[in-house]
């Protein structure tokens, strides 16, 4: 009696644990799975995003489990590719500790197997450490996502791929200066290496006090140009250092006697730049110039103030700084591509330049200082 007791309730345990197995939810088989990436993808998949850390991995065959095959297929009467298939995905989850689970896109998959006629489809992926083992290849499953209608807003500019596109390819780049000496890899740093140097061209709206012809005071504009050159630096390409010239505007002459005339006052810089991180699909910067009105009253001005002391003391001048004139000014950049941005900015120019005036004593002209504050509105292009 006492051995049918027992049997009966080792019947019955053994039934609760295959129960309690059954019903304690779904399991996923975990696989040492190999996912190829085409070449041409391979810098895009040799880092992972590991809780706020990137992590180096092989770009080129991914290790980790694939749980499945993702299809969306758009679920939208209204649209012209309903009960289409529109993207697949690999979903897949790296052997990394912590890694988070990826959906790869399909065409970023190297199919080889099924090229070489050893996986039996597209849901069919190799052993990492058994590549190409017919005997070996492990099958997911290939789920259907329905996607309703798209109610997104599309910027009319997207075609040719303005602001967030280009985003993430567009100096400054996304990563700390731990994660560039440690995780970028050199195929990446090579990449990097073409963005060292910068041009801006843009043309500017100047406005700024004038005299007109009949010496009276008004509020002038001018329309000019500016270019700019140099190279970019730091481990995220933020920063810029090169020269710049400004076309210059009409400045009217009040000291020399006679009729009043004008001349265009151009202005040679030294061009710095520091450029922060993408906000709204836009990169913010700033900007400086120090430098020279390159005419020679301005030239001669210099001299005065700089090397020739004994000059100022014969002519009873007094000597003031040399005629260093400044620049600066903000605004964003927009990529339309990650070699060119559309740039728009607004800023401040303090045009310090040199005009002759005709001494009595001796007769003959001698450079005086005179500043004129510009303020500009410029749009151009960078890269």
């Amino acid at each position: 009696m006492k051995t049918i007791k027992k049997t009966t309730l080792g019947t019955f345990l053994i039934f609760v644990l295959i129960f309690s197995y059954n019903c304690s939810g779904p399991r996923v088989k975990i696989l040492d799975n190999a996912v190829r990436i085409k070449p041409a993808k391979w810098s895009e998949y040799d880092t992972i995003n590991v809780n706020g850390r990137l992590e180096p991995r092989n770009g080129s065959a991914l290790r980790g489990t694939v749980y499945k095959i993702e299809d969306w297929v758009r679920d939208c009467p209204d649209s012209a590719d309903y009960g289409k298939a529109f993207k697949s995905y690999v979903v897949f989850k790296d052997t990394l500790p912590d890694a988070p689970i990826e959906r790869i896109p399909l065409e970023d998959v190297d199919l080889v197997g099924l090229k070489k006629s050893v996986n039996l489809g597209r849901n069919w992926f190799e052993i990492y450490n058994n590549p190409l083992n017919p005997s070996l290849i492990a099958e997911v499953p290939i789920d259907t996502v329905l996607v309703g209608c798209d109610t997104t807003v599309k910027c009319p500019c997207e075609p040719i791929g303005f602001g967030c596109e280009n985003a993430e390819c567009y100096p400054p780049f996304k990563f700390k200066k731990k994660e560039f000496y440690l995780f970028v890899s050199r195929r990446m740093k090579k990449k990097l290496a073409k963005k060292s140097y910068f041009v801006d061209l843009k043309l500017a709206a100047a406005y700024f006090a004038n005299l007109s012809l009949e010496g009276i005071k008004f509020v002038d504009k001018a329309f000019t140009y500016e270019f700019a050159a140099g190279f970019r630096f730091g481990f995220r390409k933020q920063y810029a250092l090169g020269l710049s010239f400004f076309g210059g505007v009409p400045l009217a002459n009040i000291y020399l006697p006679g009729k009043i005339s004008k001349s265009a006052r151009a202005f040679a810089a030294i061009y710095a730049r520091e450029t922060f991180d993408e906000f709204c699909c836009a990169f913010p910067y700033v900007y400086g110039q120090l430098g020279l009105v390159p005419d020679k009253p301005t030239i001669e001005l210099f001299k005065l103030n700089t090397f020739c002391g004994d000059c100022a003391r014969r002519l009873g001048i007094e000597r003031g700084l040399p005629p260093l004139s400044f620049g600066f000014g903000a605004g964003i950049d927009i990529p339309i591509n990650c070699e060119l941005a559309i740039s728009i900015d607004a800023g401040y120019k303090s045009l310090v330049f040199g005009e002759f005036y005709y001494y009595p004593i001796g007769g003959f002209n001698v450079p005086i200082q005179r500043r004129k504050d510009l303020f500009l509105l410029r749009a151009g292009v960078s890269f």
